[in-house]
């Protein structure tokens, strides 16, 4: 393939003699130019250009030394960018980056001495992440984060050298708009922040807090929303008591805490002489990670703070009423800065507005919910203060006038319940021009779809049918003249250029 880059059977034919150390131009048996560039003591070196036999170009690059160097484009013989591939002494070393049929970006890899290394991510059409998957030596290794539309992760998958060892959906919503299953929050990195189980959009079972490290911080039980107390399955701990000695209150209860191996590990209380908790905290491997009070039950109740394991910088306050978190909450990165605030029901669900930041203390997103579920205006402000995301909830749907800032374009448009209806309009950053227009009902594409360069010609039309391509679709140069023509019937393509694709096939 290294050689069939440029040149073809051997230099193919030619009107004279190549010159071995200059400019030279081949040809097919028709007379259309196969290939062309430098010869250095009779090989290629320096830029090339690959045809064919049509006349299209196939491939352009550079070679350093007589091997393949740097950056090399690939197009279909109807001109579409197939590839792009970066190499280093005949090998691919960087990044190599494969588009659709439509010359849309699908799949950008690192490669490393010929192997992929390093991240390959997946993209969708509108150019918004799908799939990053890590590889070493050429083989899947490690997790592959899978994403939605909206950027959310939905699948988890763990590789050990190119073998698929286990997969895992997460953050995912029923059919009515409830958040059931796994559900995962993820910090910075992607190291799992907390986990736990929905069902019917609420929380059952088993929910861990986890530090930035990766180590259990602590577990807590619900059972359809309700928080089950100190459940008899995750105390496991040695106790130890202290009992007052003197006074009226000789012989009651003083103190209270469990331990693991001599290190304190778990809720420490410690009581008054009429019997009630003076104050709680709670440890991890002898670290202080939360205090402040409960009632006799065990359940928290008013203010509580808790610390970054095992470092101990302030990491929440707020109160607790009967075990759940309630009222006003702030959240805190470690070098002090607010990142999260907003209010919680006496249940434990978000409330009214709630704000996030970056660690600089600048805003990055505001958000209203009632009763947990999202209602109101979303607004998300990049690292420069624009607004890159921007809408309105109703019921934990989105609905009305929705934009989407994603890579080099707006994105704008209307939902109802949910789904995306009417008219969806791109807009590259860069230049203010059209980047895509295109009509949505219930989510589905439906009717004329358009893409456009930077410059404002048109790239691509089509017409869709419940999502599905139909009819003549059209792909254009730069320059507004047709570069190639797809006929589909029911999302199949029937005809390329007229031609039907059986009889292409046949050739």
């Amino acid at each position: 393939m290294l050689f069939g880059i440029v040149l073809t059977n051997d230099f193919e034919a030619q009107t004279s003699d190549p010159n071995p150390n200059g400019f030279n131009t081949f040809y097919f048996d028709n007379g259309a130019v196969s290939s062309e560039g430098n010869l250095l003591n009779g090989k290629p070196e320096g830029y090339w250009k690959n045809y064919y036999s049509s006349g299209g170009l196939k491939s352009a690059g550079n070679r350093k030394n007589h091997l393949l160097d740097g950056v090399w484009k690939f197009y279909s013989e109807e001109g579409v960018p197939t590839e792009e591939i970066s190499y280093q002494e005949n090998l691919r070393s960087g990044p190599t980056k494969i588009f659709s049929k439509e010359g849309f970006i699908l799949d950008k890899i690192e490669y490393e001495s010929d192997l992929k290394n390093g991240l390959s991510y997946t993209y969708f059409l509108s150019g918004g992440l799908k799939r990053e998957t890590p590889f070493e030596n050429g083989r899947e290794n490690g997790t592959s984060y899978e994403y939605n539309q909206e950027g959310r992760i939905i699948t988890l998958r763990v590789y050990k050298n190119g073998i698929l060892s286990k997969q895992q959906n997460v953050n995912r919503k029923d059919a009515e708009g409830n958040k059931t299953g796994l559900w995962t929050e993820f910090n910075s990195d992607k190291t799992i922040k907390a986990e736990g189980n929905y069902k019917n959009g609420e929380k059952d079972g088993y929910w861990k807090e986890y530090t930035e490290k990766g180590n259990l911080l602590e577990t807590t039980k619900f059972q359809t929303g309700e928080l089950i107390n100190n459940p008899e399955e995750l105390t496991n701990l040695d106790v130890k008591e202290i009992y007052f000695e003197e006074g009226e209150a000789e012989g009651k209860l003083q103190f209270r805490g469990t331990y693991r191996e001599g290190k304190k590990q778990g809720t420490h209380l410690w009581f008054s002489v009429t019997g009630s908790i003076d104050s709680a905290k709670v440890y991890n491997q002898d670290v202080l990670i939360a205090r402040g009070n409960m009632e006799r039950g065990g359940l928290r109740i008013d203010e509580w703070q808790s610390f970054y394991y095992p470092t101990g910088e302030l990491k929440s306050k707020g109160v607790y009423t009967r075990g759940y978190k309630s009222g006003l909450w702030t959240y805190y990165f470690m070098n002090g800065n607010t990142e999260q605030t907003g209010r919680y029901t006496a249940k434990a669900k978000p409330e009214g507005e709630w704000k996030w930041y970056y660690d600089n203390g600048q805003l990055l997103r505001e958000e209203s919910f009632v009763n947990g579920e999202e209602n109101g205006w979303l607004i998300e402000y990049g690292d420069t203060g624009q607004i890159i995301t921007k809408g309105e909830y109703i019921k934990g749907k989105e609905e009305g006038e929705w934009l989407y800032e994603i890579g080099d374009h707006k994105e704008q448009g209307s939902y109802e319940y949910g789904a995306k209806m009417g008219v969806w309009k791109h807009t590259y950053l860069n230049s203010g021009e059209e980047k895509f227009e295109g009509e949505f009902f219930d989510d589905l594409e439906q009717g004329k779809h358009v893409w456009y360069y930077p410059s404002g010609q048109k790239m691509l039309e089509g017409k869709y049918t419940s999502g599905v391509k139909e009819g003549d679709w059209r792909r254009y140069n730069e320059d507004g003249t047709l570069l190639i023509s797809i006929e589909y019937n029911s999302g199949i393509e029937v005809k390329v250029d007229g031609v039907k694709m059986k009889e292409i096939e046949s050739e």
